[in-house]
């Protein structure tokens, strides 16, 4: 199994505390590499420790998590935020949704409600990672066949096989860089001493 890593935030120290001792992160998948006690605190170690996962209280001083949340989906997309919050409140939840939030739930926190949601998030990571990884194969795969891409593309224009249009869509597909207006191409065909 994976693991990913998790930020845990929380303005009260006892439930800072009691959320990294009382849940067994590593039989699910994750390692808490961090905690915070506001908001601020959590952005200051994103760089860091660039987790996959930040679980944080809404209500904390100085940065609170609704924004938090907002300033995570603006510059960190790869990371998933789970909120907190002991205020039965609409328009939070439609805020945090608004903000990329992939859950929020009410204190207090039930431990089978969490390890449920935690089993989710995993899923979704991994999946998300795994989605990552095959991108990254085909995107090498790619770049390791420019050079036989852009010989077979020449060799259509001197052909003459492609129309003004589909060349431009090519040239850009390819990175080639062809800024000048108009083009000489030479054929030239190479003779054999014996003749053919």
């Amino acid at each position: 199994m994976r693991t990913f890593s998790i930020i845990l935030a929380d303005d009260e120290p006892n439930i800072l505390y009691g959320m990294q001792k009382g849940i067994k992160w590593e039989k699910l998948g994750f390692t808490v590499a961090g905690t915070a006690q506001n908001g601020k605190e959590v952005l200051e170690k994103m760089d860091d420790l660039h987790p996959d996962l930040v679980i944080s209280d809404i209500k904390m001083p100085f940065m609170d998590g609704l924004e938090l949340a907002r300033t995570i989906h603006d510059n960190y997309m790869n990371t998933k935020v789970i909120l907190f919050s002991g205020w039965d409140d609409f328009e939070y939840a439609r805020l945090a949704i608004s903000y990329g939030v992939s859950e929020y739930l009410m204190k207090p926190i039930d431990y089978d409600e969490m390890k449920k949601l935690l089993e989710k998030m995993h899923q979704s990571l991994e999946e998300e990672y795994n989605e990552k990884v095959n991108w990254t194969r085909l995107e090498n795969a790619y770049f390791k066949s420019l050079p036989l891409l852009r010989q077979q593309f020449f060799t259509q224009m001197v052909l003459g096989s492609m129309d003004q249009e589909e060349c431009a869509q090519q040239i850009k597909n390819l990175g080639l860089e062809l800024d000048d207006q108009e083009y000489c191409i030479v054929a030239v065909k190479i003779k054999r001493e014996n003749g053919q």
